[in-house]
This record gives structure tokens, C-alpha cells and sequence, in this order.
């Protein structure tokens, strides 16, 4: 875990579980205490980034730039996996914690790629779930919450910025129309969050497009455009990309490496007809990153498509 206000809460819990005090629980909190042979030989990435206030978000470079392809990882099923007798013991303790102390649950099993035979083994473990009558929620497969998987993932099993974004808002939602959560924003009792939430997002502008960051409505049948064909032509640069289909118009969205305009902004909106945009607000010198958003309308909202993250990107000279 990284080190967190909850990590200190957590390990002096199961220290006192383990009846563990004193100096011999001080290198559970410093495990360099432990390790302290290797001192000279430790580096920056020995060392774990301190709390940062975001109340448990995660914010690394990775996490928010990479774009790994997971089309070629799929879920092998095989009705032989059994979930192993440790992982049905800790399960059962778990339920009988929640069924001890009037704990509300919901088991949710979060969106990811297997390149593994474990899936029967998870439904196992939904089904003792619900022996025990808690809900479940099996969001295995990433299609069901929007998740596209050359584009949402950082590694094989863990969500960059933008499908973490979508898998939120699905969460949320659900949570929202199932269990009647009310929205705690404004509160003075949440104010710490709301805090913690308006920092986050500032640390975001660079990576997402402002509609991801407002939350606004989605269309993930709305397909990725293929950019393609950027060049300098006439003092300009043009780029050009696919069709996608249902489109009704495409968001055209730029962001530089100069200082001032690191952040994605919205250039302009072109007709569905349309495949091709010329930017002539340019500098010398500038590299310029452009994405297209296909874009419709229903009942008067705009409802925004799938995007290339990475975008396609020249040196204006």
C-alpha cells in the first residue's frame, strides 16, 4: 500500500491483532528498520511517494499516460478451477465479520482481462456470497461498464486515468439507482473531500479532456476515430481521420508542450460530413497534439464517444 493515513491505521490494527507492539511493530510502520543492510545500496523508487491528500486516488505517470492493448487477452474459462480452500476460508471470515456486525456489502467484481483460468473460481465465490445474502455485482467483462480494451488499460489487469473514469461513473451510478446514495457534495462534513477532489482534478487537466472530468454523458458505442495524415501544409497543420458511425459531429480538442497550454482545450465541432480540420493558430518551434471526439445529441445534452487518449502529434516549424 502506499503510504497513507489508512496504511497507519491498518497496520496499527493488525498489530494489535497479532498482539505486536513496541520496537518490534516500529519495522511494520519503516520496513527499512528490517532491511537496514541494504541502506547504501537503496534508490529513489525504495522509497514511497507520501500522501499527497487525494484520499486514496492514485496519480503516477503510468497511471495517467499509458495506453496498453489488452485486444489479444481474453478470459479462458475452465469449469475445473476450484477456489482454493485459503481463499474460501478468508471469504467466510469476512462474511461472517459482515454478518457479526450489521455490515452492509456489496461484492463487486471490477473489469479486467484474464490471461489466466480463474473466472470459475470467481463465480464460486459469488455464489457463496450470496449463500450468505449479500448482493454481487459481475462486471468481468469490460464491455459491460464501456471499457474498450486497446485503449482503458495501463498493464493487463489495472485501468489507466480513463477507464478508471468510466468504471467510476458506471460504479456510481449503480450505486446511486440501487442503494438510494445521496450526493454529499456541499456538505460541510464532506468538505475534506470536496477539497481533497478540486486538487485532484487540477493535477488531471493535463491528461483528460474536460468532459471526462465533469462527467458528462457517455456513448460508448460511439467507436474511436483513426487519426491519420498529419502534416504542414501552407503555414498550417491538417490531420485527418476515420468515420465513425452514428456520429451526428466530431470535437476537435489540441494541447502543446509549451508551459502555458499543457492542457487538452476544445478547438472546435465539425459536421459528421466532415473528416479533415485545419488549425492555423500556431507558434514556431511548438509540438501540437490533436484527438477528435465523435459526438451526438439526445434529449438537448451532448453525449461524447470513445477518443484516441494519445492523440496524433507534429512539430509546427
Amino acid at each position: 500500500m502506499p503510504f497513507s493515513l489508512n496504511k497507519l491505521k491498518m497496520t496499527a490494527e493488525m498489530c494489535r491483532m497479532a498482539d505486536i507492539s513496541g520496537l518490534d511493530a516500529l519495522e511494520f510502520y519503516l520496513p527499512v528498520i528490517r532491511f537496514h543492510e541494504r541502506w547504501s545500496d537503496l534508490e529513489t523508487e525504495d522509497f514511497i511517494p507520501p500522501n499527497y491528500g487525494y484520499k486514496g486516488a492514485y496519480y503516477s505517470n503510468e497511471f495517467m499516460t499509458a495506453v496498453f492493448d489488452n485486444t489479444k487477452n481474453h478470459l479462458i474459462y475452465n469449469d475445473e478451477d476450484q477456489l482454493s480452500d485459503g481463499r474460501r476460508d478468508s471469504l467466510e471470515d469476512l462474511l461472517d465479520y459482515c454478518d457479526q456486525n450489521n455490515v452492509k456489502a456489496l461484492f463487486v467484481t471490477v473489469p479486467m482481462f484474464f490471461v489466466s483460468s480463474e473466472y470459475s473460481a470467481i463465480l464460486q465465490a459469488e455464489e457463496i456470497v450470496k449463500e450468505h445474502g449479500y448482493d454481487t455485482l459481475n462486471l468481468i467483462d469490460p464491455k459491460d461498464v464501456g471499457i474498450v480494451s486497446s485503449i482503458d488499460f495501463m498493464d493487463t489487469g489495472h485501468f489507466n486515468i480513463h477507464g478508471a473514469i468510466k468504471y467510476t461513473d458506471y460504479l456510481s451510478r449503480y450505486l446511486i439507482d440501487h442503494y438510494g446514495f445521496e450526493d454529499k457534495r456541499g456538505q460541510k462534513e464532506y468538505a475534506s473531500w470536496d477539497e481533497s477532489i478540486e486538487e485532484y482534478n487540477e493535477k488531471l487537466l493535463h491528461y483528460i479532456l474536460p468532459f471526462e472530468r465533469e462527467h458528462l454523458a457517455r456513448d460508448y458505442d460511439l467507436m474511436i476515430p483513426d487519426l491519420s495524415g498529419i502534416k504542414i501544409e501552407d503555414h498550417n497543420i491538417v490531420f485527418s481521420w476515420s468515420v465513425t458511425d452514428s456520429a451526428e459531429a466530431y470535437e476537435i480538442y489540441r494541447k502543446t508542450d509549451s508551459m502555458e497550454k499543457m492542457n487538452w482545450e476544445y478547438l472546435d465541432t465539425v459536421s459528421a460530413a466532415t473528416t479533415k480540420y485545419t488549425d492555423k493558430d500556431l507558434e514556431s518551434g511548438v509540438t501540437y497534439t490533436y484527438t477528435v471526439v465523435p459526438v451526438r445529441r439526445a434529449s438537448g445534452q451532448i453525449i461524447y464517444g470513445n477518443f484516441d487518449y494519445r492523440g496524433i502529434s507534429i512539430v509546427f516549424e
